[in-house]
C-alpha cells in the first residue's frame, strides 16, 4: 500500500496544484474584491494625520576634518555638525520649549482625547518629528499632526528652538559680560555714594602731588587688573566649552601671557599700597575710595565695548547652519493612504481565497488517494484469494 500511495503521489504535478485555483477563479476575484472594499471603507473611519517638513543645511567642518587628519595620530572626525543638531532636534530640551510655546498638551489635534503627563507628551512629541540626515549635509524635519496647519507649527518652533539652544563663541561671550555688567555697575553706584559722602564730610586739600601720582598709578593698575581678569576668565570659559585644536592652542598661550602680566601687575600694586600705608588716614581713605572708583568706571566702559563687539559679531556670525526652507503643511494626508490600504487589502484577500482553495484541492486529493490505496488493497487481496482457490 506504502508503494501505491508513492506512486500515485508522484503523478501529482503542478498542474494539479493550479488547476483547482483557474476552477475557482471566480472565488479568488470575489475574495480580493471583497479585502480591498473592507480596507477602503475602514480607512474613513482611520484619523487622518498630516506632515510638513522642513529643511536645514548644515556648514562643513572639511577644512578641521582635513586639518585633524593630517595628525601623525588617528582622530575619528565627521565632516559636518549635523550629528550636533540632530542631537538638539530630538533632545527633551527642545521638546520642551515646543511644546510650552505652543500649549500642545491643551490641543486636542496633538492630545487626541488622552489626559498626557508631560513625560508622555515629550514622547508623543518626539515620536511625532524625525529629523533625516542626509549626506549632501542637509537635515529635513519630518513632523506629523492632527492637522496640517499643527505640523506646520510644530516643525517652525522647533526650527526656531533650536536657534535658542545652539550656544556659539559671541552669544557665550555676550552672556558673560552681560552678566558682569550689571554686577559692576552696581559697585559703581555704591562707590560713586561713598565718595560722595566721604567729599561731604572730609577737607582732602591736604592730598599733595605726590599722592595723587601714586593715586593715579595704583588705580591704573587694578584696571587693567581687571581687566586682565576678565580675559582669564573669558578664556577659562572657552577652554572649558572645546573647540578645534588649533584655537585651544592659541586660547592656552594667550592665557599663560595673560597670567604672567598679572603677576606683574600684583607685584607693582603690593610696592605702591605699601607706600600709601604709610599715608596720613584722611588721604588714604580718599586715595581707596578714588581708587576704586576708577577701577569700576575702567572696568564698566571695558565690559560695555566688549558686549558691544560681541553683539555686533553675534549678528554677523555664521551659526553653522542656515534654514533653506521653512515648513509648510501638506493638505493631503499622509495617512491612512486609501488606495495603498484597498490594495493592501485586496492581497490579504487573494491570499486568504488561495489558502482555502489549497486547502479544500488538499483534503480532495488525500480522499482521492485513500479511495485509491483502498481499491489496490481490495484487488490484492481478491487476487490473493484467487490463488488460494
Amino acid at each position: 500500500m506504502d508503494s501505491t500511495l508513492k506512486r500515485m503521489d508522484e503523478e501529482i504535478d503542478l498542474q494539479e496544484t493550479f488547476l483547482p485555483l483557474i476552477a475557482a477563479w471566480k472565488f479568488l476575484l470575489l475574495l480580493s474584491i471583497v479585502g480591498a472594499i473592507l480596507a477602503f471603507g475602514v480607512s474613513f473611519f482611520l484619523r487622518p494625520v498630516y506632515e510638513a517638513n522642513a529643511t536645514l543645511f548644515v556648514q562643513s567642518n572639511s577644512g578641521l576634518s582635513k586639518a585633524l587628519g593630517d595628525l601623525p595620530i588617528p582622530i575619528a572626525t565627521h565632516d559636518t555638525n549635523s550629528s550636533y543638531f540632530v542631537t538638539l532636534l530630538q533632545s527633551r530640551a527642545l521638546a520642551d520649549r515646543v511644546i510650552d510655546k505652543l500649549h500642545l498638551m491643551n490641543d486636542p489635534l496633538f492630545t487626541r482625547g488622552d489626559h498626557l503627563t508631560r513625560q508622555k507628551a515629550v514622547i508623543r512629541f518626539q515620536d511625532n518629528l524625525h529629523v533625516i540626515d542626509n549626506k549632501s549635509g542637509s537635515l529635513v524635519i519630518s513632523v506629523r499632526a492632527g492637522s496640517p496647519r499643527l505640523a506646520e507649527r510644530i516643525a517652525n518652533c522647533a526650527i526656531d528652538a533650536l536657534d535658542k539652544l545652539v550656544v556659539t563663541a559671541s552669544r557665550k561671550k555676550a552672556g558673560f559680560t552681560s552678566a558682569k555688567i550689571a554686577e559692576t555697575n552696581r559697585d559703581l553706584r555704591e562707590a560713586e555714594d561713598e565718595l560722595r559722602r566721604f567729599l561731604e564730610k572730609n577737607d582732602i586739600a591736604s592730598v599733595d602731588y605726590g599722592t595723587k601720582a601714586m593715586i593715579d598709578e595704583l588705580r591704573g593698575l587694578e584696571a587693567s587688573l581687571v581687566e586682565n581678569e576678565i580675559q582669564l576668565e573669558q578664556i577659562d570659559s572657552d577652554l572649558r566649552n572645546g573647540g578645534d585644536l588649533s584655537s585651544l592652542a592659541n586660547k592656552e598661550v594667550e592665557r599663560r601671557a595673560l597670567e604672567s602680566s598679572r603677576k606683574y601687575l600684583l607685584d607693582r600694586k603690593m610696592q605702591l599700597t605699601k607706600k600709601l600705608g604709610r599715608l596720613p588716614e584722611i588721604a588714604a581713605k580718599y586715595a581707596r575710595i578714588q581708587r576704586r572708583l576708577a577701577v569700576l568706571s575702567k572696568t564698566y566702559e571695558y565690559l560695555n565695548q566688549q558686549y558691544q563687539m560681541a553683539r555686533v559679531t553675534q549678528q554677523g556670525e555664521d551659526t553653522d547652519y542656515q534654514i533653506v526652507d521653512r515648513a509648510e503643511g501638506l493638505k493631503r494626508p499622509v495617512s491612512p493612504r486609501k488606495l495603498v490600504n484597498a490594495g493592501i487589502g485586496g492581497v490579504v484577500g487573494f491570499v486568504l481565497a488561495v489558502s482555502i482553495v489549497n486547502i479544500k484541492s488538499s483534503r480532495g486529493r488525500q480522499e482521492m488517494l485513500r479511495r485509491a490505496a483502498s481499491r489496490s488493497v481490495l484487488e490484492d487481496s481478491t487476487k490473493s484469494s484467487h490463488l488460494h482457490v
